[in-house]
């Protein structure tokens, strides 16, 4: 089938290749409130670009640099610092134009030829990103040499455009699932947040008992837990019968470290890099032997990590199963009852406490917090039959939210394998179609 294919360079394949202006061009000081937002490396994450915060230059400014505007349906990489980018401006963008910065270059296709998203894809296949880098140098700031007239040389198999229409539909309908439950894991982690808030910060149960209301939304056996009044303590008013301490008072930090005596012999291993803000990417398979030596936090069901190198990166999760190994450059929180789950993820993760690490984290190259300022965040620590009744209420939340990072790990998975056999022609349409339907029946 892909012999069928006939390769045509990027250059016969589009109208135009071009590069985004000299860096003098566009700086802090040329930025505004409103105008032609400015795409930065963090709107190229995936094959589509994403909508977000971007910086601003003046019309006028940008009809100067008339030659790095783009527009939807331009297909934007990068060429140095984040090299390998490749995301098409889609349809549905914001903004009807917006201007590359100095470290990108774009493709605009040729329609009757080559759909903007099949590209895309084409350069995040294995085959489509060698290609791409096959020129880059990594000394100093990671870059392409020669961007533009490298990206017109490379050849790409160009089936017909029906084809390319159906392997665009299939990987976009995985990849909007796979955002799907990103999004709702995203939502139910910000209410779980919320209840965390409003009980153990705001104290919004006890302020209303306090002034003879009853507590909104709870029922009645709960809001009876709740003490009606408030007593003074080293962090200001706090509910009477609870105490300040530390995440230390109900976990147990870094309980369980492999060692050259007792570890398995595959360790399924994930670093600081592949844990963002809850969510787990992806774990590396390694053996014992080829692993790397941060490879020894026993992680457990249960336990959070809060990365200690760089904190302000946000690197935490709660682990949601058995049987991976996380880097010494997490601090492992186990809780010291089943209880204390949801409480201590909560706590050890809020805005506030990732701040405070972010704050006192030392070392100009490598800012980083020793584990034990992790568990010594002070919280304010409320009785055991509340914090029993916070985990029936959250523990559902977080088992599904557990529920839909484990299928958008699957489906990532799944996209990685169907990509490069789809964009070569090994794999049908219809067969990916099937092999998609059982992985989320």
């Amino acid at each position: 089938m892909a012999s069928e294919w006939p390769l045509r360079s990027v250059e016969s394949l589009t109208e135009k290749v071009a590069m985004g202006p000299f860096g003098s061009n566009i700086k802090v000081s040329t930025f505004v409130d409103r105008g032609v937002p400015v795409i930065s490396g963090e709107h190229l994450h995936g094959t589509r670009m994403q909508d977000g915060r971007f910086n601003f230059i003046t019309e006028e400014h940008a009809q100067k640099l008339k030659n790095s505007l783009v527009k939807r349906g331009d297909v934007v990489f990068t060429h140095a610092g984040n090299i390998g980018q490749a995301a098409v401006i889609p349809n549905t963008s914001r903004y009807p134009k917006y201007i590359i910065s100095q470290r990108q270059f774009y493709a605009r296709c040729k329609h009757d030829l080559m759909m903007p998203e099949y590209l895309a894809y084409f350069f995040h296949s294995p085959d489509g990103r060698h290609k791409l880098l096959s020129n880059a140098s990594q000394v100093g700031v990671p870059s392409i040499a020669r961007p533009s007239s490298h990206l017109k040389s490379i050849e790409v198999p160009t089936p017909p455009l029906s084809y390319q229409k159906s392997v665009v539909e299939i990987l976009e309908a995985v990849e909007t699932r796979i955002n799907h439950n990103h999004a709702l894991a995203a939502n139910l982690e910000a209410i779980a947040r919320r209840l965390f808030k409003s009980w153990f910060v705001d104290f919004d149960p006890v302020r209303a008992k306090a002034a003879g209301e009853a507590p909104v939304g709870l029922a009645d056996d709960i809001a009876a837990l709740f003490p009606d009044r408030f007593v003074e303590s080293e962090l200001g008013e706090i509910p009477e019968g609870w105490k300040v301490g530390t995440l230390g008072d109900v976990c147990e930090l870094n309980p369980e470290t492999w060692s050259t005596k007792k570890h398995p012999e595959i360790l399924e291993y994930i670093d600081l890099s592949n844990v963002k803000s809850g969510c787990i990417e992806e774990a590396t398979s390694y053996l014992w032997d080829e692993s790397p030596s941060r490879a020894r936090r026993v992680l457990r069901c249960g336990d959070t990590i809060v990365g200690t190198v760089r904190p302000g990166n946000r690197s935490f999760a709660l682990i949601a199963t058995d049987g991976l190994t996380g880097s010494t450059g997490f601090a492992v929180l186990r809780p010291s009852h089943s209880y204390h789950r949801e409480y201590l993820y909560l706590a050890a993760t809020s805005d506030d406490a990732i701040d405070r690490l972010a704050h006192l984290a030392d070392g100009a190259a490598y800012p980083a917090v020793r584990p034990d300022v992790v568990t010594g965040t002070e919280v304010v620590i409320p009785s055991d039959e509340i914090m029993r009744q916070f985990s029936v209420i959250t523990c559902p939340i977080f088992d599904q939210i557990a529920v839909c990072q484990s299928e958008a790990s699957v489906l990532s998975s799944l996209r990685d394998l169907l990509l490069p056999r789809l964009i070569s022609g090994r794999l049908r349409v219809a067969d990916a179609e099937s092999l998609i339907a059982g992985a989320i029946a």
